[in-house]
């Protein structure tokens, strides 16, 4: 297996020129990349044993890409791929890397034990597809290994390979090969257990999604179906016509993005001859066009009605004078005028491959084309565009676009379809952002009818439904809201009761018709499935229509809602207008976004890697967003202006938002989308769009740094040096690379194209949306781990700049803590006499000499003369202050779960519940903890006993250790208030340590959920809730749960634990530091110090205003106990009256202390109701006991 390496890298280097110059750039990566590797966490074995899988030369920054693949005794690791980038002077420009560590370590073995037709067998079972054939060797390839058919199964050749990947902590020794299905568009990357012979993983290589689903799709295939040469278009042109004008189109030509956006207009093939030197229709270097088609060196244009991948035989043709004028007609239905389609198609896909040329995409970099002219290797890859894809089969492909991305030297595969242009019974008559019909939605089995073209339709505002429940949003109990929902369409969410039961409550609170929304995560769905409903509780009672809607339907709704804008809908049966089909063939941002799906794939990891956008981060959708947008950028936009994507193929206004959640715009009023919100989603379309709104905001500074010119040559212009970075960095980016690696590429990029000019501009616009110098990107597989920071570049803010940090936070009285402040000058030149003041809180002292700095003190005021400070100098000056000894918190109540359990237990969905830990715990034996399991579960501990609020700075603190899968499983707080419904608290109100994400929608069907997820690192944390609105009330405390039922960390006592809860009267000290100069003065945030209790709870003059009763068991038998917790000894009378009034019991004692516990014989009382009451001289309080026999 070596020698077989080995010799591919022989082979390569001498295929190509200047020998000595690629070994010695080989010899340069290879010596720059174990130079970098020590901050890496790789051992230096695991570097012994690079190949190199493709390099690049970038003619416009000087840049040459080298991207080495790691192996293992020769045998390749799945995606472990070094990128790395080489300056014009043999310097590191930019590293990146996806590689596996400790290797050897961790690999099983190095031989497999089962054949490759075993393991291709056993793949074909565990898919589950029933067969009468098997796979049979047809070849072998350039290195003697078996190459299979198995035409029943795969539509393409199967060649297994061995590889590793890692799963489980190991590195496993797989068979891996392709299957791209008969039956259906699945094409799986399959890996086999090439010991076990057992399947191990696969990727799905078809990324399901339709744009009328709020979704691009694409087809990322690493192979596709070898086409058949065409010869009766192929035509040798005379001599004539060398010298004739050019080719002519007639076509929507850009920057219109589609017949919306203007006219067509007659363009021609001579408008980048650096691209495209001898034009669109040539394939062989030489002056004259070989055909005479829409077929040419980078695309081959025609119709596949019958989805076979395959031209019908009507290719458009432009005669010997290459003239492509044909009639078109948008009123009647696409397919009588095809050739005009076919046109814009070729048109479109050429320019795609000329502009991208000039911007980064040549063929050096692995673009599509037959020749490559440069003699680049990698050519016979033009883009085979379909038209009208799959519009002849019996069930006809519709909505829908995507792209094929081979290894470079295989051809992309781009398929256009028709949509759908129906009319409909629902739309959204405002605002324009969204305005349209939904095009699907499932119907009510119950109650009213959408009404008819001829029946008076049902028009209003649409309003979020609430009930008192701890999923409001479900709507199964009474709703809260009705003076917002009276007369109004009432939007609620799946979930928790029948639908039928959901549209009652709606129609009780006065609503005309109910919206019922699709959630994420019901039976392993996504959300997309809609559904019809079947009648349920209280179907006969209804009379108003009700419609279900996917959540991606929804969503867009909800966000304008939630904006405080109004939306209204209709709900009435109309025809449709204009014809039956809208053609994607004329939607130019569709194929652009198709195309740079290409584009990606290509670049990220280089030319020859096809599946380094297979991790759960990747941007390729953002990508594609990316470049349908730029190049359709018309003179006179602006970044503020709305850009939606595919307005034309879903028949919304040129203003409308298009398919994506938000709209395009630097305006972030318009798209408030930051690094946090991909967070929760599934789709990798909502994940992009959010970068692309990072580089939408970039592109848009470089335009106005610049300007904008519609001629991509121009590379002054702001447009064509934004996207030439963009490109640049997914030439420098890693394979899987997440947020974090391409905003570092892109930054990486300019140092190397523009000598830096822009890093503060770019990392401006990158903190401005969440991906500041702070963030962090966590496991490039996972979107759901990131933190967003909003900080540029600490040198690109021209300020002083101070930090504070405490040593504690939480401290007992008399404790001293240490201060560190940390002070920078980022002005471009020193700064003199530069002063640090701290104004300490009474309370606090500075304690003398435990500063290098000796302090002026001006009572409470610290000053420290710092004198001069040089441009980009950090100084750290370190202090202590000491606390008072009169000056604490008042503990008022305590919990701290040693004694009986006085809280509820409840679950409202799963089987789990919160139980006693007695293995982890902050204090003494036990604390509150709610496991994290796989399975779905809503459940919450609830205090028994009301609470009352008291003191000058209340605040509720508890401590709590949680390790749960971020995002999608996690716990919050909610309260009640005087005995009302428990409510939320919000981030807004924690003191300390608040919730550090938001929990997915999906989790509980609550929306703009925070809570805390993830983990808190092994720690303990100590949280601290205002309660100042709640003084003079009482409240009830609420611990909830929430799991999706997804997955959930591997780690022991997973899960949430809740211990030492604690109601205090409060006493901080505010703390706040200073920096001037005379020209300058900054202040740090607040940093509060917050002084411990004791814990014990006191009480005026020996009363006690509050104790906790319990009565367990209740529902009781012949007996019952009382349990009450009293803070002092005191004399308390328990009475107990029958539901009549009549008295059963009536006792008076003394009780201890904390514990108390008094038992009831009830055998001569009789079932009912009862109610048991307990005071003393200055409280009371009562429950309810309910006796069974």
């Amino acid at each position: 297996m070596k020698h077989f390496y080995s010799t591919i890298l022989l082979c390569f280097f001498l295929s190509t020129s200047g020998f000595t110059q690629e070994v010695s750039r080989l010899t340069t990566a290879i010596q720059l990349m174990k130079a970098e590797s020590p901050k890496w966490s790789t051992v230096p074995s695991d570097l012994d044993n690079m190949i190199l899988s493709s390099e690049m030369y970038s003619k416009k920054s000087g840049v040459h890409y080298v991207y080495l693949q790691q192996t293992h005794e020769g045998i390749p690791i799945q995606n472990a791929i070094v990128t790395i980038s080489i300056g014009k002077k043999g310097e590191l420009v930019h590293a990146a890397h996806n590689l596996s560590t400790n290797i050897k370590a961790r690999v099983e073995t190095v031989s497999p034990s089962v054949s490759m037709e075993d393991a291709i067998m056993a793949s074909v079972l565990h898919l589950g597809i029933e067969h009468k054939t098997r796979p049979k060797i047809i070849s072998r390839n350039d290195e003697g290994q078996p190459v299979f058919s198995w035409e029943e199964i795969s539509k393409t050749e199967i060649s297994p390979k061995l590889m590793y990947v890692e799963k489980d902590g190991n590195l496993k020794l797989v068979w891996n090969f392709y299957l791209d299905m008969v039956q259906n568009a699945d094409y799986w990357s399959m890996n086999m257990d090439a010991q076990k012979g057992t399947f191990l993983k696969k990727d799905n290589l078809t990324v399901y999604c339709q744009h009328h689903d709020h979704s691009f799709a694409h087809q990322n295939s690493c192979k596709i179906k070898t086409f058949r040469k065409i010869e009766k278009n192929q035509v040798s042109v005379d001599a004539a016509l060398n010298g004739s004008a050019p080719a002519r189109y007639n076509a929507y030509a850009l920057p219109a993005e589609s017949p919306n956006h203007g006219p067509r207009q007659i363009v021609t093939d001579n408008q980048f001859p650096e691209a495209s030197p001898f034009g669109w229709h040539d394939i062989n270097g030489a002056e004259g066009a070989e055909f005479t088609i829409t077929r040419g060196n980078n695309v081959y244009a025609f119709q596949d009605r019958d989805n076979d991948d395959e031209t019908d035989g009507n290719d458009t043709e432009g005669g010997a004078g290459l003239n492509f004028d044909f009639p078109m007609d948008l009123s009647k239905d696409p397919r009588e005028s095809e050739h005009a389609t076919v046109t814009n198609l070729f048109y479109m896909v050429n320019m795609l491959h000329d502009i991208t040329h000039y911007v980064g995409f040549d063929e050096a970099a692995g673009n599509f084309q037959t020749k490559n002219y440069t003699n680049a290797p990698g050519g016979g890859d033009y883009v085979l565009a379909q038209a009208f894809d799959g519009i002849d089969l019996a069930q006809p492909t519709l909505n829908n676009a995507n792209f094929s991305t081979p290894s470079d030297g295989g051809s992309g595969r781009m398929q256009m379809y028709l949509w759908e242009n129906a009319g409909g019974g629902v739309s959204i008559d405002a605002p324009e952002a969204i305005k349209g019909f939904i095009k699907e939605y499932g119907a009510g089995q119950f109650g009213g009818v959408i009404p008819g073209a001829n029946q008076a339709p049902i028009v209003g505002n649409v309003v979020l439904g609430r009930d008192n429940s701890g999923a409001p949003t479900t709507c199964c109990r009474p709703l809260v809201n009705t003076s917002e929902t009276n007369g109004k369409i009432v939007m609620v969410d799946r979930g928790s009761c029948q639908f039928s039961q959901k549209v009652y409550r709606g129609q009780n609170a006065g609503a005309i018709a109910v919206i019922i929304c699709n959630v994420a995560g019901v039976n392993g769905g996504s959300g997309e499935e809609v559904l019809g409903m079947s009648a349920g509780t209280f179907a006969d009672e209804v009379t108003i229509p009700s419609i279900f809607l996917k959540k991606s339907d929804c969503d867009r709704i909800k966000v304008i809602i939630n904006e405080g804008t109004l939306v209204t809908m209709t709900f009435q049966v109309r025809e449709r207008q204009g014809a039956e089909f809208l053609d994607g063939s004329l939607d130019n941002g569709i194929i652009a976004h198709e195309f740079a799906h290409g584009i990606s794939n290509r670049l990220t990891g280089g030319r020859i890697a096809n599946t380094c956008l297979s991790n759960d981060e990747q941007m390729g959708e953002g990508w594609s967003d990316f470049f349908a947008l730029v190049l359709t950028h018309e003179p006179g936009d602006e970044g503020k202006d709305i850009r939606g994507m595919g307005t034309f193929a879903f028949n919304q206004p040129l203003e409308g938002g298009g398919i994506r959640r938000f709209p395009y715009s630097t305006d972030m009023s318009i798209n408030p989308q930051t690094f946090d919100n991909i967070k929760g989603t599934e789709a990798p379309h909502p994940l992009g769009e959010v970068w692309n709104g990072m580089l939408w905001d970039m592109y848009w500074k470089f335009v106005e740094l610049y300007g904008f010119d519609p001629d991509w040559t121009n590379e002054s212009s702001g447009n064509h040096k934004a996207v030439f970075l963009v490109m640049e960095g997914m030439k420098m980016q890693p394979c899987n690379p997440g947020f974090i690696n391409g905003r570092d590429a892109i930054l990486a990029a300019d140092r190397a194209a523009f000598n830096g000019d822009h890093q503060c501009m770019i990392w401006d616009v990158f903190a401005r949306r969440g991906l500041g110098y702070l963030a962090e990107g966590g496991d490039n597989d996972n979107r759901n781990d990131g933190v967003q920071n909003f900080e540029s570049l600490p040198t690109c803010t021209a300020t002083l700049k101070i930090t504070k940090t405490l040593s504690k936070k939480l401290i007992q009285p008399g404790e001293e803590v240490t201060v560190t402040l940390k002070i920078n000058n980022h002005f471009s030149v020193k700064e003199s006499d530069v002063v640090v003041t701290d104004e300490l809180d009474p309370g606090l002292s500075y304690v003398a000499g435990s500063s290098s700095i000796t302090p002026q003190i001006n009572g409470q005021i610290l000053s420290f003369n710092i004198g001069d400070v040089n441009f980009d100098t950090e100084r750290v000056l370190t202090y202590k202050v000491k606390s008072s000894t009169s000056f604490k918190s008042t503990a008022l109540f305590v919990e701290d779960f040693e004694n009986d359990i006085n809280w509820d237990l409840i679950t409202d969905n799963g089987n789990d519940s919160w139980l006693p830990d007695y293995d982890v715990y902050r204090s003494f034996e036990t604390s509150m903890y709610m496991p994290n399991f796989a399975i779905e579960v809503d459940a919450s501990i609830i205090s028994l006993y009301s609470i009352p609020v008291n003191g000058q700075n209340p605040a509720l603190r508890f401590w709590h250790l949680y390790n749960t899968e971020i995002t999608n499983d996690g716990g919050f707080v909610e309260l009640s208030v005087n005995g009302g419904p428990f409510s939320l608290i919000p981030n807004d109100k924690f003191i300390q340590n608040g919730y550090n994400g938001e929990l997915a929608y999906g989790t509980l069907a609550i929306p703009s959920l925070n809570g805390f997820s993830g983990s808190s690192n092994g720690k303990w944390v100590d949280s601290y809730i205002d309660l100042n609105e709640y003084k003079g009330k009482n409240i009830k405390m609420k611990f909830r749960f929430g799991a999706n039922g997804t997955i959930a960390p591997s780690t022991l006592y997973a899960g949430w634990h809740v211990d030492d809860i604690e109601l205090m009267d409060l006493y901080i000290y505010d703390t706040k530091a200073c920096i001037s100069s005379p020209n300058n003065e900054v202040c740090t945030e607040i940093q509060e110090i917050i002084v411990d209790s004791d814990g014990i709870v006191k009480t005026k003059n020996e009363e006690i205003d509050y104790f906790n009763m319990g009565l367990y068991p209740n529902p009781a038998g012949d007996y019952f106990v009382v349990k009450a917790d009293l803070p002092v000894g005191q004399w308390v009378d328990i009475i107990i009256h029958s539901i009549d009034g009549q008295q059963v019991a009536n006792i008076s004692k003394w009780m201890n202390a904390k514990q108390n516990i008094e038992t009831f014989s009830t055998a001569a009382w009789g079932k009912g109701v009862y109610t048991v009451t307990m005071k003393t001289s200055s409280f009371a309080t009562t429950q309810k006991l309910i006796l069974t026999y």
